[in-house]
């Protein structure tokens, strides 16, 4: 036995897909804790937890997957460069507007 006061918790992913029997679990110890549950559904998984957030990834919940897409990664970077752009323009007073409505023309060319 170890001395000290020491309490009993845990962390992480269980196994359950009973969502009852997890919650008595994670209430049982001294420190109850918040399980991850992927075998419930799969966005308790962390890998999908934090994919979802990187720039070009894809979360198939019906397919339990992650992908990768540079189409996806595309959008969301010009969508920073843009934010990006505008947030320039407000550093520069120097005609806001038409730098931004130059730059929307460049990036998105409208073709009839």
């Amino acid at each position: 036995m170890l001395p000290g006061q020491a309490l009993t918790t845990a962390m992480g992913i269980l196994p359950h897909t009973n969502l009852l029997e997890a919650q008595n679990l994670a209430l049982s110890l001294d420190i109850p804790f918040w399980p991850q549950l992927p075998h419930f559904r799969f966005r308790e998984d962390m890998y999908a937890q934090f994919a979802e957030h990187f720039p070009g990834m894809i979360v198939d919940e019906v397919k339990r997957s992650l992908s990768f897409s540079t189409n996806a990664l595309h959008r969301k970077l010009m969508n920073i460069l843009r934010k990006a752009l505008y947030q320039s323009t407000l550093l520069w007073p120097k005609n806001p507007r038409q730098r931004l409505a130059d730059f929307w023309r460049q990036t998105f060319p409208l073709t009839l």
